[in-house]
């Protein structure tokens, strides 16, 4: 594909089919899916107000407010879940478009469709497009901050308008998400090792304002860290976390799930193979001046990669999943081509993109062939329904996964969480821990008859963010206590119909 001067670039069409076939996609998708817990809790938080969205986003969600305020806005307009989903399906699709303009700024010789591509179909943006949680605005903020970057601070010239721009969309970013700071912080360090020192001041400048505006929030941020942290046992050494982030790196820019298909020996035998070809290349292909836009797009992505080992080793791995990364996306993806183009023309690159999109292709197979999110809550509120009868009670463990059910189900029957109903106070999964058999007497304590069904998660739910919830205890209550008389799986979930023995 040639690079000319269009908006697009040439042909024009190439980043808005892209879109369309991303809409294709994750339009149907995020009709179809159930609703799982996270995406729960943003329903909750935003479903009663203004006032109740900004308490809750700081108190219970531990996050900055914006991307919650934004979605009680849009919910004003529709309440349903679809169109909950349909503002992360906006911002996945300008997510994509301001991937294609940041390509246009950095790799001015490639097609803006190559990025856009590898954005839009990439598992990560999939992921955010039909989840009602904030990473897919996040992507959107972290893609426009890439291109806008090279406009104020890489551009021979820069417009000095954008440092505004760059400003207040960086303050948006820290008020949606608390690591789009550390993409601000690796903006400083790609200019000092480009040793462009006007352009550093002034985004120093730049960074000063934000941070001033961004002082009523520190407060926040300490209480809700604090919240945070870790079971002691739980921490990991520098060195595996660096590692870690290393996977996490990789696992963006090479084709999906060839590091989370492997394991142990195997995934770090790939890891190494992986990061001793980009050395290579680099060094053997860049023996000349290497563009300001590449040192750019490198540096960023290793100061990331640095960070976010960081944060693993204070917080453990658990608190950072797959998609609480979303800002190392378009770094990663940029810093990526530019190492497939050092290794040959062009013409590798696509060859790149195609076994990129391939992956993805297959991945989004795997992931989504169920047609369900974890819990399947959708499909087990129409089992349950089709088969209950009067008194009784659906038990749920772990306790909050009663309220993504509650979406869905019009029965007869009380939903009763063990060991105890949230309170949405504050989010501290000890509260979700069985401490005897005790709680779940208590939880049965007005039933009429002598049957109830049981809800049990089955992602592994002994323990949740290093915390034991002692799921023995229920174990062992059932098979002493109770008859089972269906037991079905669902997706990621377990319901069981018992009948409690007879005394004696």
């Amino acid at each position: 594909m040639r690079f000319t001067t269009g908006w697009f670039g040439e042909p024009s069409w190439v980043v808005p089919l892209i879109v369309l076939l991303h809409l294709c996609v994750a339009v149907p998708l995020a009709f179809v899916l159930n609703i799982w817990i996270d995406e729960a809790y943003s329903l909750h938080t935003t479903g009663k107000g203004l006032g109740y969205a900004f308490d809750q986003a700081l108190r219970f969600e531990t996050q900055p407010p914006v991307y919650f305020l934004v979605l009680w806005g849009w919910r004003c307009l529709s309440d349903s879940i679809f169109f909950a989903r349909l503002l992360s399906i906006v911002f996945s699709a300008a997510a994509i478009v301001a991937a294609a303009r940041a390509s246009r700024k950095y790799f001015p010789n490639v097609h803006p469709g190559w990025l856009s591509a590898a954005v839009a179909f990439h598992p990560l943006t999939l992921y955010g497009a039909v989840e009602i949680r904030r990473y897919a605005m996040v992507l959107f903020l972290s893609a426009l901050l890439v291109g806008i970057f090279h406009d104020a601070f890489l551009q021979d010239g820069g417009k000095r308008r954008k440092y505004g721009l760059y400003g207040f969309i960086s303050l948006v970013g820290l008020y949606t998400q608390y690591y789009i700071g550390f993409f601000l912080v690796a903006g400083a360090a790609a200019l000092l090792v480009l040793r462009r020192w006007r352009e550093l001041g002034r985004y120093l400048g730049v960074m000063t304002g934000v941070g001033v505006c961004f002082l009523p929030m520190l407060v926040q941020v300490s209480e809700q860290m604090s919240q945070q942290m870790p079971a002691e046992e739980a921490r990991y050494s520098i060195v595996d976390c660096l590692k870690f982030a290393v996977l996490r790196v990789l696992d963006y820019a090479i084709p999906a799930g060839l590091l989370r298909e492997s394991e142990g020996l195997q995934r770090e035998i790939v890891t190494l193979v992986v990061v001793a070809a980009v050395l290579v290349v680099m060094v053997r292909r860049y023996r000349d001046p290497i563009s300001k836009e590449v040192v750019a797009v490198l540096t960023m992505t290793a100061v990331l990669t640095a960070v976010f080992a960081f944060l693993f080793s204070r917080f453990g791995l658990d608190l950072l999943k797959y998609w609480h990364t979303t800002v190392l996306l378009v770094p990663t993806l940029l810093a990526s081509f530019a190492v497939v183009m050092a290794a040959g023309k062009r013409r590798a690159l696509a060859v790149w993109v195609v076994a990129l999109l391939l992956g993805d292709v297959y991945n989004g197979y795997l992931t989504y062939r169920s047609l369900a999110k974890p819990g399947d809550f959708s499909r087990v509120a129409e089992f349950i329904q089709e088969n209950e009868r009067p008194d009784e009670p659906i038990l749920f463990f772990v306790s909050e996964t009663a309220e993504p059910f509650s979406h869905y189900y019009t029965g007869i029957n009380s939903l009763v969480p063990l060991p105890r109903a949230e309170e949405f106070d504050t989010y501290d999964v000890r509260e979700f821990a069985l401490e005897n058999e005790e709680d779940i007497r208590l939880a049965l304590q007005n039933l009429q008859g002598r049957s109830f069904w049981l809800f049990s998660d089955s992602r592994d739910p002994c323990t949740l963010c290093n915390i034991p919830l002692n799921c023995d205890i229920l174990e062992r209550f059932v098979a002493t206590n109770c008859d089972v008389e269906i037991d079905r799986p669902f997706y990621l979930a377990r319901v069981r119909y018992l009948r409690l023995k007879d005394p004696g």
